[in-house]
């Protein structure tokens, strides 16, 4: 892999990262904490941090549109638990 190709997908996983943090800003206290407990989860797991930060980009973005309808993580994706076992036993395409 060439170092340019390492830089763009360096920059894109920075640019997920931020992303999600001004995400996470906009979460209710409720999946702030949803949030939270997965992300220790997939931690304890050990679950790839790279290939998490794009999976909880994708759940940030369906949470947040949730929840002008009042619908909690929870009831989207169920407890932390089975959430985290779904991560973990799933393929999650990673940009190269």
């Amino acid at each position: 892999m060439s170092k340019e190709k390492d830089k763009e997908e360096q920059l894109s996983l920075e640019q997920t990262k931020a992303e999600n943090q001004e995400l996470y800003q906009q979460l209710t206290n409720k999946n702030e904490q949803y949030i939270f407990q997965l992300n220790g989860r997939l931690k304890e797991l050990g679950y790839d941090p790279v290939a998490k930060e794009y999976v909880l980009n994708e759940m940030l973005h369906e949470i947040i549109e949730a929840q002008h309808s009042h619908i909690p993580a929870k009831k989207i994706y169920g407890t932390v638990m089975e959430q985290a076992d779904n991560i973990v036993g799933k393929d999650y395409e990673v940009p190269e």
